[in-house]
C-alpha cells in the first residue's frame, strides 16, 4: 500500500512539467504595408499606411505582442510525407492567444477563439527546414463581409530546431526567418478588397511556463501523499 502511495505521489509531481501555459513576447517591425482591389482580394499596390476598423497602421511601426498556448495539448491533425511530419493543432487549442500592438500609433489587436496552429518537424536531411505557426481569423456577417487574420510564422534553416511536432517551448529561439503578418479583407465594390501589413520579427523570448490551475492541484496532492507516506514510516 505504501508503495501504491509513493508511486502515486510521483506521479502527480512528474504530471507538473507535462501541463504548463507557455507565454512568449515577440518584437516586430512592419516593413510592408499593402493595398488592393483585385478581384481575388490580392493585395497589389505598397502603401505608407492603412485604416483597417482598428485604426491607422503604418510602415516602419514596431509591433510587440505575445502569443501563448499549453503545450499539453495533443495534435488533432498529423500527417507526413518525404519532406516534412506535419501536426496541426486546431481554434479548440488550450488556452491559445495572440496578440499585437503598434506601438506608434497604438493599435491594438488580440486573436478570436477561431485560432489555428501547426508544427512541421522536416525529415533529416530535407532541403526544408522546421517551423512553426500561430494563425487567428474572424468573420465579418453580412452585408459588410470582412475578414480580419492575424499570423506569427517562425521558419527554420535547418531540421535542427525541433525535435518532434509537440508545440515547441525554449526552443521556439533557434527560429531565424520569422514574420508577423495582419490581413484585412472587406467587400468593396462588389468585389473583395485586402490590406496587408508584415514584418519581420526581430526578437522572441519565452517570458512564463506556469502550470495550470489543475497541475498545481496535483502538485499539491503529491506533496500531501509524501508527506503522509513518510509521516507513517
Amino acid at each position: 500500500m505504501k508503495k501504491l502511495l509513493a508511486f502515486a505521489g510521483a506521479m502527480a509531481l512528474a504530471s507538473v512539467s507535462h501541463a504548463a501555459i507557455y507565454t512568449f513576447q515577440y518584437t516586430a517591425r512592419i516593413d510592408s504595408i499593402t493595398d488592393g482591389d483585385g478581384r481575388w482580394g490580392e493585395p497589389d499596390v505598397e502603401v505608407a499606411s492603412a485604416q483597417i476598423p482598428a485604426g491607422l497602421i503604418v510602415r516602419g511601426d514596431t509591433v510587440t505582442g505575445t502569443f501563448s498556448y499549453d503545450r499539453a495539448t495533443v495534435s488533432d491533425n498529423t500527417s507526413s510525407d518525404d519532406f516534412y511530419t506535419s501536426s496541426g493543432y486546431s481554434q479548440r487549442l488550450a488556452n491559445a492567444v495572440l496578440t499585437a500592438r503598434f506601438t506608434g500609433t497604438g493599435v491594438a489587436l488580440s486573436s478570436t477563439p477561431s485560432m489555428y496552429t501547426w508544427v512541421r518537424n522536416a525529415a533529416s536531411g530535407s532541403q526544408f527546414g522546421d517551423s512553426f505557426g500561430m494563425y487567428s481569423y474572424e468573420f465579418g456577417p453580412a452585408p459588410s463581409y470582412w475578414r480580419e487574420a492575424m499570423s506569427v510564422d517562425f521558419q527554420g534553416t535547418s531540421t535542427d530546431v525541433l525535435d518532434n511536432t509537440a508545440l515547441p517551448g525554449a526552443e521556439i529561439t533557434g527560429f531565424t526567418n520569422n514574420t508577423f503578418t495582419l490581413d484585412y479583407t472587406r467587400a468593396e465594390n462588389g468585389q473583395f478588397a485586402m490590406t496587408r501589413a508584415t514584418g519581420r520579427i526581430t526578437s522572441v523570448t519565452l517570458i512564463s511556463a506556469v502550470p495550470e490551475p489543475s497541475t498545481y492541484a496535483m502538485f499539491a496532492a503529491g506533496l500531501a501523499l509524501l508527506a503522509w507516506r513518510r509521516k507513517r514510516a
